[in-house]
C-alpha cells in the first residue's frame, strides 16, 4: 500500500509539473501568435503605405507631364506673337510644331 501512495504522489507531480511545462508552452504560443499578428497587420500597413506612396508618384508624374506640354504650348504662343501678324504664315511654315496651337 505504501508503494501505491508512493508512485500516486509522484504521478501528481508528475503531472503538476507536465500542466506547468503545457501552460508555460501555451503561453509562448500564445505570445508568439500575438508577435505574428502585430507583424502582420505592420506589414499589411506598409503596404498600404507603398501603395499610396506609388499612387501619389503616379499622379505627380502625370501632373508634371501635363505641366510639360502647358509650357510647350504656352512658348509656342509666345514664339507667334513675337512674329508679327503679316509673317505668321512664314513663321508656321518654318515652325509648324509651335503655330499648330494658334
Amino acid at each position: 500500500m505504501k508503494e501505491y501512495h508512493r508512485l500516486k504522489e509522484e504521478a501528481g507531480k508528475r503531472a503538476a509539473a507536465k500542466l506547468h511545462e503545457l501552460d508555460t508552452v501555451s503561453r509562448e504560443q500564445k505570445m508568439d501568435q500575438d508577435r505574428l499578428d502585430n507583424e502582420q497587420r505592420q506589414k499589411s500597413d506598409y503596404d498600404a503605405h507603398i501603395k499610396q506612396k506609388e499612387n501619389e508618384l503616379e499622379e505627380s508624374v502625370q501632373r508634371l507631364d501635363k505641366l510639360n506640354e502647358y509650357i510647350k504650348f504656352v512658348a509656342s504662343l509666345l514664339l507667334c506673337a513675337r512674329w508679327p501678324k503679316s509673317s505668321w504664315h512664314i513663321f508656321a511654315t518654318l515652325h509648324p510644331i509651335y503655330c499648330s496651337a494658334v
